[in-house]
């Protein structure tokens, strides 16, 4: 069975939008940022299983998009 990684991620808002940005990839390290809804929506509903955004499908996978607490 292969267990699927988390992701670490913040919110960020951006014009009329919100993104969850992966400072650090858990495949190839790089920033990668994925849609957290539109202002006014809950962004922690768009939390949860994700495919990574990596230039290589073949280091690339699945990951948990997790808000990292401070």
């Amino acid at each position: 069975m292969v267990k699927i990684r988390t992701a670490e991620c913040f919110l960020r808002k951006v014009s009329k939008t919100y993104i969850w940005v992966i400072p650090e990839c858990p495949f190839c390290g790089e920033e990668h940022e994925h849609g957290g809804g539109r202002l006014g929506d809950d962004p922690k509903k768009f939390l949860g299983l994700r495919v990574s955004h990596c230039a290589s499908p073949s280091v690339g996978g699945q990951y948990i998009l997790q808000e990292k607490v401070s």
